[in-house]
């Protein structure tokens, strides 16, 4: 006779002996209201020691930091990184009264617990984080009129293109802006410094998968082929863990997506209404800059100059050459000019980045 099978027993979880994580809760800088009650929530925190890096987050109400600590532990990474696959080896804790709650509350006995001093620099990383919080809590962006008009156009114009309908994320496109001429003079002039270009940026168009519509501009072509290789799709998901894709933002990065408008605070979508957003459209532009070593934040004045120019350039390239790049005919080149910051601004673009030589003409 057969011998019986023994019962299914649950799989325990993976555990990464050699990863070590270091938490703590604090007191959130805002307050929350749930079923009438108004309160300030916690935050529990895991961070990576050896790189800085947090590893995972979570609000909960307070006095149940044990719990609240262990959400943070086993929830998904930040998007794009996908859910842990093995718990750390060592959980290291600067408050003792936490220790016992959160041993007992762990799913697997062989997680290690331990307690250390107060670390002067985990506050450092709450204070950092709690200052970025309550930017974030701002319902408008710090970029003045001046600056958010021109770049609310280009988005206007990047809504209405809809250039993900036929364009891929690969390959991306380079934008070049070229020196200015030289302006016409009524006569004889001193020598002057040649006007010199800024550099280009590395588009990567966002929503043939339709779940983010928009634009990603990267620094560099180098930053964009190392983000890629370390993406989730691109190799196991126990590989793409937050560290290894944020070390591959070496410079900013920035990220023009659309959200519903009835997502966003009121006061946000007036401010880009002022600025020009056509108000009955459903949608409003989001701006968010990462990378560089910096954590993820609204962009400077300067990045967001830099951003409208390109898109302009991006929705009139990809405007003229849509049939090209449906049809995937590479490589695509061309000169448009746009005009930025009250003059005429002539921008090369191929697709892909280098594949040839770009035409000495601008574009109409």
């Amino acid at each position: 006779m057969a011998a019986r099978k023994r019962g299914a027993r649950a799989a325990r979880p993976a555990i990464d002996r050699a990863l070590v994580l270091v938490g703590a809760v604090r007191p959130a800088p805002l307050a929350v209201e749930d079923a009438g009650r108004r309160y300030t929530p916690e935050i529990a925190v895991w961070v990576a020691p050896d790189s800085g890096l947090i590893w995972g987050m979570s609000l909960g109400p307070p006095g149940r930091g044990a719990a609240t600590l262990l959400e943070a532990l086993l929830a998904p990474g930040p998007p794009p990184f996908p859910p842990r696959r093995a718990l750390p080896g060592r959980l290291v804790l600067t408050d003792a009264a936490l220790a016992p709650p959160l041993r007992a509350a762990l799913p697997d006995p062989r997680v290690e617990v331990a307690v250390t001093s107060p670390l002067p620099e985990l506050d450092a990383l709450f204070a950092d984080l709690f200052a970025e919080l309550e930017q974030q809590q701002r319902p408008t962006l710090a970029l003045p009129d001046a600056v958010l008009t021109p770049l609310c156009a280009a988005c206007v114009a990047l809504w209405r293109a809809k250039p993900w309908q036929y364009a891929d994320d690969e390959p991306p496109i380079e934008i070049r802006p070229l020196p200015p001429g030289p302006p016409a003079a009524a006569g004889p002039a001193a020598p002057t410094r040649a006007a010199r270009a800024a550099p280009p940026l590395y588009a990567c168009v966002l929503g043939a998968a339709r779940e983010v519509f928009g634009v990603a501009l990267y620094a560099s072509r180098a930053d964009y082929v190392r983000f890629r290789a370390a993406a989730p799709w691109a190799q196991p998901a126990a590989a793409a863990t937050p560290e290894a894709v944020f070390a591959r933002l070496r410079r900013r990065t920035l990220l023009v997506s659309f959200d519903p408008k009835a997502d966003l605070q009121p006061a946000y979508c007036a401010q880009l209404a002022r600025a020009g957003w056509p108000p009955r459209l459903p949608m409003v532009p989001s701006f968010l800059a990462l990378g560089g070593g910096a954590a993820p934040g609204e962009p400077t004045a300067a990045e967001a100059r830099r951003a409208a120019l390109a898109v302009a350039a991006l929705v009139a390239f990809c405007a003229r050459h849509e049939d090209a790049i449906a049809a995937g005919a590479f490589p695509v080149a061309d000169t448009v000019t746009i005009r930025h910051a009250g003059a005429p601004v002539p921008v090369a673009l191929a697709m892909p980045p280098g594949a040839a030589r770009w035409p000495g003409r601008p574009g109409r």
